[in-house]
């Protein structure tokens, strides 16, 4: 019983997911049970959502607790904690001319660097919201973060690597 609950619930979730608007909701750590012979009193699952912007915080928050709000079986309880824990990235001016040094830099080294949204939840969301120049995202290359199909570009490592480096020589001028 809890299990159809469960993963009902799941589907729902994930269904709200919109990657190409840099959203994404993605039920990635599931526990519960006490044991493998017995039906499961309870679970737990927590819930990443990425967004794009604070509306869009505000859209997807109240679309969660829509979806956790209707019951599935009765004799389920579904208890939903939390929200929105970190702001979107802001793209400011200051960003944008940390953003042309990295560009400059990688064309230095044959490199093609693309200026994108992804919907992450960086640390950096929080410095650019002050103005701070931030950007996220120096790291390997990869997509569909947090689905079915994500991935990992092991040779853009040493690449990044480098490419990093350039740029903390070229700020430190």
């Amino acid at each position: 019983m809890l299990f159809k609950s469960f993963h009902t619930k799941i589907q729902a979730l994930h269904a709200l997911s919109r990657h190409d608007e840099g959203l994404s909701v993605n039920v990635g750590l599931i526990s519960g049970g006490t044991s493998v012979n017995t039906v499961a009193p309870h679970a737990r699952a927590e819930i990443d959502v990425r967004i794009s912007t604070d509306e869009q915080g505000i859209e997807i928050d109240k679309q969660v607790r829509e979806v956790c709000s209707q019951p599935v079986l009765a004799g389920v309880k579904l208890t939903l904690n939390g929200g929105i824990n970190r702001p979107p990235m802001v793209k400011t001016p200051e960003s944008a001319n940390l953003i042309e040094i990295i560009k400059q830099q990688a064309d230095l080294i044959g490199l093609a660097i693309e200026d994108i949204s992804t919907g992450g939840g960086s640390d950096a969301s929080f410095t650019a919201g002050v103005g701070t120049p931030s950007v996220d995202g120096l790291g390997p290359i990869g997509g569909y973060q947090h689905s079915d199909k994500e991935y990992l570009d092991l040779p853009s490592l040493t690449e990044r690597t480098v490419l990093f480096a350039n740029v903390i020589k070229r700020l430190s001028q």
